[in-house]
């Protein structure tokens, strides 16, 4: 019996065996049912049952191998223990009812009956009884009777640990005590079931958030606000401090959803909704969401029903109508990571260019002048792009730009203007310009680098002269995207941190704000705030 992830509900499979001892003594007092729910308070009635279970017991290879494991077997309101079982049993043997079983000599001198109460060979045709169950953990375990559990073996999901696109997961938690609350009430129920001699093994590990693995192999990354709570309001509040401080006009969150076909629930929604938008510097700056649509069958939409009935719904009322949400010309921006996915969410190219034009005409009617849909590629495959095309997406932006070989920072900065020159030479689709500060990956897999604040601001020097030559009805000549505020385990990030300080905030502000160069950059210690890393702690991280 696993105790851990969910999984989607399936037909239980039996195979049909010669009945056990509890099978038969369900059958021998008209079913099990009946002993639940009907107690049965003579005495005679009672010994009758025990003496019913001690012949199914008898007559069984499979059978229990002591007096005790008798008596569990028995109903809750039978008070019958080993010794009143051993006594029905000197009765049985007494009568004849049952023969005399062969006994042993025992180290203490004293003649014992063997544990096994008669030895039977077991036939060649015999097969056990396997009973598979597949669904969801506490719900399968409420479904199993009282005390009818020996062993329970099981490794829960670790803390953050692992994925299983499951909305009914255990492991993917927003905070540890979500966690072990989940976990208490699958162990309450594995509890219940446990017969009184029975045990429970559990292997469990206590990990440490993937999110900062990567920061503690690479202290030089470790962020001014220390491992931090991204739900914390006065964490958004330094970000839109500092952000705005230094030219930087909006954020872009990853919006992840937690299952489709239904009402919306998210995942790793603390960063908008606990902190964000409960921060005392919301309106100072403006956000949008990046729809993270790459878990296939949890993170996109079940048809286009879904689509327009939960999703944009959502994000209307919960997003696109705040005053800070991010809008053009009065026209919500929406960005796609994995736009291509809906082609098979949606059954079609066609499907989804339909459902992306009752979009805009959805906003229309909730008062923008309609909705700007960005598509997500780094790519220079012209097919993609006439895909994305094809689908109905105003523009394409890459979140990162994958620069192969390890590049030396001046190779990386020659690179990223290559993609976007030749993106916007192919003509296919309208780009916004994305410039990226480096990249490592989760485990530092793959091709490695990073470009320091000196060079990063020749690069966004070279991009503002790009982005000029757009044409000025397109969103591309409004804005730049900076790859990345925070991504401190793949190794881009622009936010401050112990190597490079403000770095290269310092290098945005000089080359898209007419703020003066001099300036005094505070941290939440410089004003007795913080810190802001007690979560971290309290799931066992380091202190220092």
């Amino acid at each position: 019996m696993h105790c851990g992830a969910s999984y989607p509900r399936i037909e239980e499979h039996e195979i049909a065996l010669p009945s056990c001892p509890a099978s038969r003594l369900r059958d021998t007092l008209g079913g099990m049912d009946c002993l639940d729910t009907c107690p049965v308070t003579d005495k005679a009635q009672q010994d009758a049952i025990i003496d019913a279970a001690i012949k199914a017991a008898y007559l069984d290879p499979r059978s229990p191998t002591s007096l005790r494991a008798i008596a569990e077997m028995l109903p809750g309101w039978i008070k019958a223990d080993h010794k009143r079982v051993g006594r029905r049993l000197e009765r049985l043997t007494a009568t004849g009812a049952l023969p005399q079983l062969p006994k042993t000599l025992g180290r203490d001198g004293k003649r014992r009956r063997f544990r096994r109460m008669y030895p039977v060979t077991v036939p060649e045709d015999f097969t056990p009884q396997v009973k598979l169950i597949a669904g969801d953990a506490l719900s399968e375990l409420r479904r199993l009777p009282f005390k009818s559990v020996d062993c329970c073996v099981t490794s829960p999901p670790y803390y953050l640990q692992e994925d299983y696109n499951d909305d009914r997961q255990v492991g993917q938690e927003e905070t540890p005590e979500e966690y072990i609350e989940r976990l208490v009430q699958v162990f309450g129920e594995v509890r219940r079931l446990l017969k009184r001699h029975g045990t429970v093994w559990i292997n469990i590990g206590d990990t440490q958030p993937k999110i900062w693995d990567q920061v503690l192999k690479h202290p030089e990354r470790t962020p001014a606000l220390g491992f931090y709570s991204q739900e914390n309001p006065e964490v958004a509040d330094w970000e839109t401090k500092w952000a705005v401080e230094h030219g930087i006009s909006f954020f872009v969150y990853c919006w992840y959803r937690n299952g489709q076909g239904g009402p919306v629930k998210m995942r790793f929604g603390s960063a908008i909704h606990d902190a964000l938008l409960k921060s005392r510097y919301v309106s100072k700056m403006k956000f949008a969401i990046m729809w993270e649509n790459q878990a296939r069958g949890t993170a996109g939409v079940s048809n286009e029903a879904d689509l327009m009935e939960n999703l944009l719904p959502f994000w209307t009322e919960s997003y696109f109508r705040h005053p800070s949400y991010l809008k053009i010309d009065n026209k919500p921006l929406l960005f796609i990571y994995r736009p291509e996915f809906l082609v098979q969410d949606l059954g079609g190219v066609d499907q989804v260019r339909a459902a992306l034009d009752k979009m805009r005409v959805a906003c229309r009617k909730a008062g923008f002048d309609g909705l700007y849909i960005l598509g997500e590629y780094r790519g220079l495959d012209p097919n993609h792009l006439k895909l994305m095309k094809q689908l109905g997406l105003d523009y394409t932006f890459a979140y990162c730009w994958h620069v192969q070989g390890s590049p030396k920072p001046e190779q990386a900065i020659a690179a990223q203007l290559d993609y976007i020159d030749r993106t916007r030479r192919m003509g296919i689709l309208p780009e916004v310009v994305t410039v990226s500060q480096g990249w490592s990956g989760w485990q530092d897999e793959g091709s490695i680098w990073k470009i320091p604040p000196a060079q990063y601001k020749e690069l966004l020097e070279k991009a503002k002269a790009v982005i000029r030559t757009f044409p000025a009805t397109e969103l591309g000549s409004k804005m730049l995207l900076l790859d990345n505020w925070n991504e401190w385990s793949e190794g881009h990030y622009l936010a401050p941190h112990r190597e490079y300080g403000f770095g290269y905030l310092d290098a945005v502000r000089e080359v898209f704000s007419d703020a003066p160069k001099d300036h005094v950059d505070l941290l939440p210690r410089d004003v007795g705030m913080g810190p802001y890393d007690q979560a971290y702690r309290r799931q066992g991280g380091p202190r220092k």
